[in-house]
C-alpha cells in the first residue's frame, strides 16, 4: 500500500511539473503569446522540437508503466494471499469427521491461517500473480479452441500450463502444501475428471461475483463522475472525467475481489474437497464420506439426481474385498497350523 500511494502521487506529481515546464519552454500554456519569435505570428514556435524537459517524457513514462504493473501484481497477489488464508479455514472444517468440525475450526484460527499462509506459501502465491496475467490471453484462446474443438472435460489437455495457471490452484496449495506447479496441475485434473460437477456448483457462485462486481464498478464510477462536476456538452470535461471514474472503478474492482472473493474461495475449496473426497472414500462404513449431510444431500440429489449414500451402504465390491481378505487370514491360519504340526510330528 505505501509503494501504490507514494508511487502514484510522486510520479504524478512530478511528471505533471515536467509536462508542464515543457509546454511553457515550447510556447504553450499561460506564455503562449508572451514570445515574439513565432513564424507564424502567434508567438508558438513549432520548429522547436526540443527542450530540457523532454528528454523526461519518456522515463517517467517507463516509469509509470512500471509502477502500474508493480500495483497490479501486488494486488492480484493480496487476492491471492486471502483466498489461502480462507482455503486453509475451510479445509480444516472439511476434512473433520461430525462432531469435531468446530474444534478443528477453532484451532485453524485465523492469525494461524495467516502465518501459516506467510511463512510456507506466499513466495508460490507471488509466482502465481505473475502468471495468471501472462497466461489470460492464451488462456482464452485454448480455452475457445477446445470448446469449439469439442475438447472438454476429460477430453481437455491435460499437461497445459495455460488451463493449469489459474487462481483454482490456492486450495490445493493450502491443502496439501505443495509446489505452485504441481497444484496447478492438481487442480487441473482434478476438475478435468469431475467437470460435471464443478461446472453446476461453480455456476451459481460465478454468476453471484460477476453481479456484485458489475454493481460495484459502476458505483465508484457514477459516484467519481458525479463528483467531478461533468458536463457533457464540453468535451475536455467529459475528458478530464472519464479518467478518475476509471480509476475508481478499477479501485473499486480490486477492493470487491479483494474482500469478496473470500466466498468464491470457500465455494471453490468445497468443491475440490469434496471431489477428492467421493475420490478417496465410497460411502462404505469403513470408507465414510467426510462430507456433511447436507452437502451430500445438495450434490448427489440436486446436482447429480441420484440418492446420496448412507452411513450403511455397502457395495458388492466392498464386500467381495472384506470376504476375500478374511478367506486369505482364514488360509494363513490354517497353513500356519498345519506346520506347527508337521513339526511336532517330527520330534
Amino acid at each position: 500500500m505505501l509503494w501504490i500511494t507514494v508511487g502514484t502521487v510522486y510520479l504524478s506529481a512530478v511528471a505533471a511539473k515536467f509536462f508542464h515546464d515543457d509546454r511553457v519552454e515550447r510556447g504553450g500554456g499561460v506564455q503562449k503569446f508572451a514570445t515574439g519569435n513565432a513564424t507564424d505570428g502567434t508567438g508558438y514556435d513549432a520548429g522547436n522540437d526540443y527542450t530540457e524537459h523532454a528528454g523526461w517524457h519518456g522515463v517517467y513514462r517507463g516509469a509509470t508503466v512500471f509502477h502500474v504493473f508493480v500495483c497490479a501484481w501486488f494486488a492480484t497477489w493480496v487476492v491471492l494471499f486471502v483466498r489461502c488464508v480462507v482455503s486453509s479455514a475451510v479445509c480444516a472444517w472439511y476434512w473433520a469427521r461430525d462432531g469435531e468440525r468446530e474444534t478443528k475450526l477453532s484451532e485453524m484460527s485465523t492469525w494461524r491461517a495467516v502465518r501459516r499462509t506467510a511463512m510456507c506459501h506466499a513466495g508460490s502465491l507471488a509466482l502465481l500473480a505473475f502468471w495468471m496475467p501472462v497466461f489470460f490471453i492464451p488462456r482464452l484462446i485454448v480455452g475457445f479452441v477446445c470448446y469449439f474443438g469439442g475438447r472438454t472435460d476429460k477430453q481437455t489437455p491435460p499437461y497445459s500450463q495455460v488451463l493449469a495457471y489459474r487462481s483454482a490452484a490456492v486450495c490445493q496449495i493450502a491443502l496439501h502444501g505443495v509446489s505452485l506447479k504441481r497444484a496447478c496441475f492438481n487442480q487441473h485434473h482434478l476438475k478435468m475428471r469431475n467437470g460435471l460437477i464443478v461446472k453446476k456448483c461453480a455456476s451459481a457462485s460465478d454468476g453471484a461475483m460477476f453481479a456484485g462486481w458489475t454493481c460495484c464498478a459502476l458505483a465508484s464510477f457514477a459516484s467519481a463522475s458525479a463528483m467531478s462536476s461533468v458536463d457533457f456538452l464540453t468535451v475536455r470535461a467529459v475528458r478530464w472525467t472519464i479518467a478518475p471514474a476509471t480509476c475508481a472503478a478499477a479501485a473499486g474492482t480490486v477492493v470487491f475481489f479483494a474482500f469478496f472473493m473470500a466466498h468464491r474461495e470457500a465455494v471453490e475449496t468445497i468443491i475440490q474437497c469434496f471431489c477428492e473426497d467421493t475420490e478417496r472414500n465410497n460411502g462404505t462404513p469403513l470408507r465414510q464420506y467426510y462430507a456433511p449431510a447436507s452437502l451430500k444431500r445438495l450434490i448427489f440429489h440436486d446436482v447429480q439426481g441420484q440418492r446420496a449414500p448412507g452411513a450403511t451402504d455397502a457395495d458388492d465390491e466392498f464386500e467381495l474385498e472384506f470376504r476375500t481378505q478374511k478367506k486369505q487370514k482364514r488360509d494363513r491360519r490354517r497353513e500356519r497350523r498345519s506346520q506347527m504340526g508337521s513339526v511336532l510330528e517330527e520330534e
